[in-house]
């Protein structure tokens, strides 16, 4: 996910889905509008991306062949940049704003136009849950009882601002 502008329009969210195919963004229809949240949201459904900014579909890309996952890590707020040899990364294009949490699913969420609720829940098919308010430390915790806990890294900071 990241936040693309020029000097002529508003910053818009861009989100590109990285597999081992070509690359392909989705660009939203609604500019970001500074500090004031907004719920991001991507569902895949095993060949269609949707891409959707608090609650409105934003645009969608199909696949034009089965997904294929990618060697890239798995990174929250930052991009992967692989270093010279082998599979070490560094990190890079850091979001600049707070990330309050993230949930990862096992099938697509949303396929169309929804009301996004308060606090993310666990569902049967949750695969990993970050809450992100455990507020110091370097371990995110993930609350969805799988045990993929996240390390912070690359100068991350906790919100303690948090509403």
């Amino acid at each position: 996910m990241q936040i693309k502008s020029s000097d002529s329009q508003a910053p818009y969210w861009e989100f590109l889905i990285q597999d081992s195919q070509k690359p392909e963004f989705i660009v939203s229809k609604c500019p970001v509008i500074w500090k004031q949240r907004a719920h991001i949201a991507v569902s895949f459904d095993g060949g269609k991306y949707r891409f959707f900014v608090d609650g409105q579909l934003q645009g969608q890309v199909e696949l034009e062949k089965a997904y294929l996952p990618s060697s890239m890590p798995f990174l929250i707020g930052a991009g992967p940049h692989r270093r010279a040899k082998g599979m070490d990364y560094n990190t890079h294009d850091h979001f600049r704003g707070a990330i309050e949490e993230v949930r990862i699913t096992k099938s697509a969420c949303y396929l169309t136009d929804f009301k996004p609720t308060g606090r993310l829940t666990i569902s049967s098919d949750t695969v990993l849950l970050y809450h992100l308010d455990e507020g110091n430390g370097d371990i995110a915790s993930d609350a969805s009882g799988s045990k993929r806990h996240g390390i912070i890294k690359g100068g991350a900071e906790w919100n303690h601002r948090r509403e």
